[in-house]
């Protein structure tokens, strides 16, 4: 899981980020952009997906969003199993540190994997606190011990690196000690989920579009992880595809307010887990999602 900051404890999604525009003040949904007609028309595209609603709800949701009707769909009356999957994205913009959590290189004994390649991150810095006496949080440990990391097997990518793991997993695989049921950061992009996100009911597996301002770049991917309240924290992957130059977590991260994550609650709605960035942008935009900014 991330880390608020090199040594600081994991954390689970809370409250909302302040707008740095004008600080001290709460204005969480200042940046939103409301994709109404566009998002309205795959909510009931997609209607099998979800919970039913009630017929009330059908009607004031056809007289708040007309263009529902104007897409050719019935009247509320005629409705008998709509479902909503998705609410209006949310923007929230951040600087972003980077996360190696997920990848299999993540983390390594003494920082080097068996053929004595560097590994992304610094092993300390899955120590609560940057230090060696801290818990363990950013790969398994023995009877989740805190202090005896658990190595991975000869089969798996990394062998003798740790399994560092994500919030979001392959829920089709049961095997905890498999590398590969976490997300990969160093192939997949990913936010962490911060209180902002969980406010707004996301979860890990929404899909989210990134953008940077400082290089123009708009990407797709997903809450991947969880463990800074901010939200400020990006997988490499991520930071790689909007332009910056980053080549590892050791070191580096975008310091100015940036970078804008579109959440897209209740997106991904059967929770598909990604083992490629093609897949999850096909997926995406499969969906409708908007990453133009």
């Amino acid at each position: 899981m991330a880390k608020t900051s090199r040594g600081s404890a994991q954390l689970p999604f809370g409250t909302a980020e302040t707008d740095a525009s004008r600080p001290g003040e709460d204005r969480p949904l200042t940046k939103v952009r409301q994709q109404t007609s566009r998002m309205m028309v795959v909510v009931f595209r997609q209607a099998r997906l979800a919970h039913p609603i009630s017929l009330d709800h059908r009607i004031h949701f056809c007289r708040a969003f007309p263009q529902t009707r104007d897409a050719g769909f019935p009247k509320p009356k005629r409705i008998t199993q709509a479902r909503i999957i998705m609410s209006n994205p949310v923007e929230l913009t951040v600087t972003m540190k980077i996360d190696v959590d997920g990848a299999p290189n993540a983390y390594c004994p003494h920082d080097k994997d068996a053929d004595g390649n560097a590994a992304l991150d610094l092993e300390l810095n899955a120590h609560v606190g940057g230090k060696p006496e801290g818990r363990i949080v950013g790969y398994l440990t023995r009877n989740n011990d805190g202090r005896t990391g658990i190595p991975q097997s000869k089969d798996d990518p990394f062998p003798t690196c740790f399994i560092s793991i994500t919030a979001f997993q392959d829920r089709k695989n049961a095997n905890e000690l498999d590398p590969r049921k976490y997300v990969d950061a160093s192939k997949i992009n990913y936010v962490v989920g911060g209180d902002f996100a969980q406010q707004h009911g996301v979860h890990p597996g929404n899909f989210v579009a990134v953008h940077s301002k400082k290089h123009d770049k708009s990407v797709y991917g997903i809450v991947g992880d969880s463990g800074n309240r901010s939200g400020a924290e990006g997988s490499l992957a991520l930071l790689q595809n909007l332009g910056y130059p980053f080549k590892n977590g050791i070191s580096g991260s975008s310091d100015h307010m940036d970078i804008v994550i579109r959440y897209f609650p209740g997106s991904n709605p059967n929770k598909q887990f990604f083992f490629t960035q093609a897949d999850l942008d096909a997926a995406a935009t499969s969906e409708g999602l908007s990453k133009t900014f």
